[in-house]
């Protein structure tokens, strides 16, 4: 992996995007979430059309989108990402067997699979409303291997 500590990040993005490890992720079935949260609304837009413009010629789904610093937090707290950590709870609500360490070791794909298996007329919830961006920026994350749909002008499944 590229070191990417003092990179802007649009340098960060493309160098995340070329690396080879990352791209062994990366398949037309796969599924991304890319998170920019904080409180910077304008800075949030820059950061996810940035992030569009890097994640849109990739073969798998994207969702980019902006969370609020506390669900990110929440996430983080768990030793989840926010995509991961929104379908685990999506879940939770459908199956309430279903344990946050189960989630955490399940792939995007199997967490919007059991969800949809739970209730096949749900749509899978990102928490970020149907668009890409909302409010904030600061910390970006990302998460690969699932399905699910594209939302705002990415492309859908």
């Amino acid at each position: 992996m590229y070191p990417l500590k003092g990179k802007s990040y649009d340098d960060a993005m493309a160098s995340l995007i070329k690396d080879p490890i990352f791209l062994t992720y990366i398949e037309e079935d796969a599924f991304m979430e890319v998170s920019i949260a904080g409180d910077n609304e304008k800075q949030a837009q820059d950061l996810i059309a940035q992030s569009n413009h890097h994640v849109d010629a990739l073969p798998c789904g994207v969702n980019t989108h902006h969370v609020s610093n506390e669900l990110y937090e929440e996430a983080q707290s768990v030793g989840m990402g926010v995509g991961r950590y929104v379908a685990a709870q999506q879940l939770r609500e459908l199956d309430s067997t279903i344990t946050l360490d189960e989630c955490r070791n399940m792939t995007m794909r199997e967490l919007r699979e059991r969800i949809l298996a739970a209730d096949p007329d749900a749509a899978v919830d990102t928490g970020m409303g149907g668009h890409n961006g909302d409010h904030g920026a600061g910390h970006s994350q990302g998460s690969g291997d699932g399905m699910g749909k594209r939302q705002g002008r990415n492309k859908g499944f």
